[in-house]
């Protein structure tokens, strides 16, 4: 992302198609990872069943 952002300031042309889709690719996989992440924070842990 911070590539194609840095590659488009200096040339002095929009490159906004290709800081958009470098966008788009870093919002998918954070999302990706953040889902991962809450499906562990709310997995039963191994004493789940075990009584308080």
């Amino acid at each position: 992302m911070r590539g194609a952002a840095v590659d488009a300031h200096p040339a002095a042309k929009p490159q906004a198609p290709a800081v958009l889709e470098a966008l788009e690719n870093t919002c998918r996989s954070w999302r990706a990872t953040a889902e991962a992440q809450h499906a562990h924070n709310w997995a039963p842990g191994t004493h789940a069943d075990a009584p308080a």
